[in-house]
């Protein structure tokens, strides 16, 4: 990897640039979930005709800004689930051309925002055709995410469905972090995120809507919390939504009507 940059931006979040492969980055940031601090990560593509694609794009600093406008024009920006959402307006303001694309559900959480397209599973895109893949999971009450697959570099790109934490580093140090790791158990292995576990009643609607993904020839796969997955990749995927079909197969019926109706008052 060729680290780019590291700097202080807003207050005490830093960004960190990396390129993975010569079409596509990442920038390491942090972000503040229910007073948490947690660690995140956008993916930046450059297609053939230099038009950039971004998953879950991370704060926009000055410098972020700069090697983004260095290596091409952005274009379209990507929300893998409704729960990121914190930097659209500002991404809107410095990129009004851009197009910007929401999952299910993220159009209602914010309704002060204009998106251009809700992706569904079978929506197609041109701009993208040939160029990437998508899924968009269901049987979650709580939410559904974007899955994307870059076909030239063979990466797979996910949101929240896979946490992958080695210990001490899914959160910074504090006693709420550290119950929150501990009762999930997202530092020990590849795992769902708490969303996705908790939240995800229809088993066989959750496993009809990543048939495709599981399908996926992937190398890598790039995350946006915790370690990216770089061997066994198409083998992890598999093994982490095996596992959260059989956790919400094996719920009682009363726990799934509970998370369900928690799920959709969140």
């Amino acid at each position: 990897t060729l680290c780019l940059g590291k700097m202080a931006d807003k207050e005490k979040k830093k960004s960190e640039i990396v390129q993975l492969h010569e079409e596509l980055w990442i920038v390491e940031d942090s972000v503040q979930f229910y007073r948490m601090t947690v660690p995140t990560r956008m993916v930046v593509i450059r297609f053939p005709n230099g038009n950039l694609w971004i998953y879950s794009p991370t704060w926009l600093s000055p410098t972020v800004k700069a090697f983004l406008d260095g290596i091409g024009q952005v274009s379209y920006i990507v929300e893998p689930n409704k729960i990121h959402n914190q930097t659209l307006a500002e991404y809107k303001l410095a990129y009004p051309n851009a197009r910007f694309y929401a999952p299910l559900g993220l159009p209602q959480r914010r309704r002060d925002f204009s998106f251009d397209q809700v992706i569904h599973d079978n929506t197609q895109i041109a701009d993208w055709s040939g160029l990437m893949e998508h899924a968009a999971t269901k049987g979650n009450s709580f939410f559904s995410e974007l899955l994307f697959f870059h076909h030239p570099t063979k990466t797979m790109i996910v949101g929240d469905l896979i946490e992958n934490f080695p210990p001490g580093e899914a959160f910074a140090n504090g006693c709420m972090e550290n119950c929150v790791a501990s009762c999930f158990g997202i530092e020990r292995r590849p795992i769902a995120s708490p969303e996705h576990k908790l939240y995800t009643n229809d088993a066989a609607a959750f496993d009809q809507s990543v048939a495709t993904a599981r399908q996926w020839e992937a190398d890598m796969i790039i995350i946006c919390h915790g370690k990216n997955i770089d061997s066994g990749a198409r083998q992890c995927f598999n093994a982490v939504c095996d596992e959260l079909v059989a956790i919400s197969n094996n719920r009682f019926g009363c726990t799934h009507s509970l998370m369900a109706a928690m799920g959709k008052w969140q």
